[in-house]
């Protein structure tokens, strides 16, 4: 979904509002704020069933339409045994300071509903006083903030912000309706924490807005479009695809299993991990579920490759390759996408072309089977561009758009602001993420999942987008229940 202007979400807002309205009754909008509370309600509840034990809810409101939602919300909560703090911000002419600190129970998640999209330039003494109050409690451990569309003190529009003491910084954003335009700036986003979408009935002739930017926002409510919510009853094992795993080595046997368990967790009906025979037995006791199918060579080599594996890569399977193989590899990789040999790829549904395997084709001058996905983080990014991670991340958007034109495949670019982009598609945005998954695994765990998205039939833009969200989120609520720095990438398992 595109992100939009406060212009254009209000025209839809009123369309919505419209559509809802019952003849003879006020158009107050009360039908769509309640929809949008119960969104706010059920969102809190993911969040508190990662807790060790039910949170308390500080329900900080302003008097415009996110405070409404917020008490709303509140209102909800509370009716379903929630401890709810009532926390409403006064007007500068009846001045109230904030409650002290110390009143706020642990652990808790703040509801921080002060301002809206309407807001812009500096709050007001009352909302500034009351939205530090907010950092406040955020500062403390097992607490959440979580902001109701967009953290107070923030522009929706520009993404400026009057002072980092004048701006909250959530945890989480539940946005309502569409993406705000602030929420393409690097600098918003970084307040905002994970974006997520609650949907509002928009009409669908008036929709039309939505398709006018060139960046796009990957959301929930895209992904639940690719994925039904229940598999078809008579299905089997070969219905949700195979995954070859070129994976691991003697030095990287972890990256291996990370990597394996990631396409069986994502969901692919069966996993050959093909490996060195020396860390077989550790995939094996990793996870029973996988396929081993070990080779007699320390590491991957031109031998193996002709002879272990390309006998084994079928037609339609999908092919994951690159973590943990290690440089002593890079050969054999080169000989695999850039020598005759790459016409043994044509009849694979999907590649997906991860770490050493990035490595080993830097500088990256030839294009790619089309039907490869490529997950370079700055790093593999910059060795693939010939530049430096800074310059990458310096232009990010710019960085990924020549990875796409060299490669002529799907490609994502890992990093704060994770980026899709693909030939004639638009740049996604993936929303979802946190720095608890700069941890040395994480990215093997996302190509397990999206080789398993591809594997259940998506296609390469869509599996990149899906995979690279679900991955994200999955990383968001495990940092609930773990805590970003103790984070660890075998905890996002659990959530996907």
């Amino acid at each position: 979904m595109t992100p939009l202007s406060v212009s254009d979400i209000r025209t839809l807002d009123d369309a919505a509002i419209a559509s809802a309205w019952t003849p003879g009754t006020p158009r107050q909008g009360d039908e769509i704020m309640l929809i949008a509370a119960t969104h706010l309600a059920a969102f809190v509840n993911r969040l508190a069933a990662r807790f060790p034990s039910r949170p308390a809810i500080v329900a900080v409101r302003g008097r415009g339409n996110n405070g409404k939602d917020t008490q709303l919300a509140a209102e909800q909560l509370k009716r379903q045994g929630f401890t709810v703090f009532d926390v409403p911000v006064p007007n500068d002419a009846s001045p109230i300071p904030p409650p002290p600190i110390e009143s706020v129970p642990v652990p808790c998640i703040v509801l921080d509903g002060i301002l809206g999209i309407g807001f812009s330039g500096s709050p007001r003494k009352m909302a500034a006083d009351y939205i530090r109050f907010v950092n406040q409690i955020g500062s403390r451990r097992n607490t959440l903030v979580l902001s109701v569309d967009i953290p107070s003190g923030l522009d929706a529009d520009t993404g400026a912000f009057a002072s980092p003491n004048n701006v909250v910084r959530a945890d989480f954003t539940l946005t309502m309706g569409a993406p705000k335009k602030a929420f393409t700036d690097d600098s918003a986003r970084a307040l905002c924490g994970s974006i997520a979408l609650a949907p509002l009935p928009y009409p669908a002739d008036r929709r039309t807005i939505v398709d006018a930017s060139q960046t796009d926002f990957f959301t929930e409510t895209d992904f639940e479009r690719l994925f039904p919510p229940r598999r078809p009853y008579d299905s089997h094992k070969g219905s949700f695809g195979f995954v070859d795993l070129i994976v691991g080595s003697s030095k990287y046997p972890g990256a291996a299993i990370l990597a394996s368990l990631g396409a069986l967790r994502g969901g692919a009906g069966l996993c050959s991990a093909h490996v060195p025979a020396s860390i077989a037995p550790s995939l094996t006791a990793s996870a029973p579920e996988l396929i081993v199918t070990p080779y007699n060579a320390p590491h991957l080599d031109e031998n193996v490759l002709f002879h272990d594996l390309l006998p084994n890569l079928k037609p339609k399977h999908i092919l994951a390759i690159g973590s943990g193989l290690s440089p002593l590899a890079y050969p054999a990789v080169r000989t695999l996408f850039l020598s005759s040999a790459k016409a043994a790829l044509a009849s694979l549904r999907g590649i997906v072309v991860d770490a050493d395997a990035l490595n080993a084709l830097a500088p990256l001058n030839a294009p790619l089977p089309p039907h490869c996905v490529l997950t370079p983080h700055p790093g593999e990014a910059a060795r693939l561009l010939e530049t430096t991670p800074e310059e990458i991340n310096r232009n990010r958007t710019a960085a990924l758009a020549e990875l796409v034109k060299r490669s002529g495949c799907v490609v994502i670019l890992k990093g704060a602001g994770t980026l899709v982009g693909a030939p004639n598609r638009q740049t996604t945005l993936i929303p979802t993420g946190n720095p608890g998954m700069a941890k040395g695994g994480s990215g093997d765990i996302l190509c397990g999942i999206v080789a398993a998205f591809l594997a259940q039939g998506l296609p390469p833009y869509e599996a990149a987008c899906a995979g690279a969200y679900a991955h994200a989120l999955a990383a968001d609520f495990a940092s609930v229940r773990h805590s970003q720095r103790s984070l660890l990438p075998t905890d996002l398992l659990a959530e996907l």
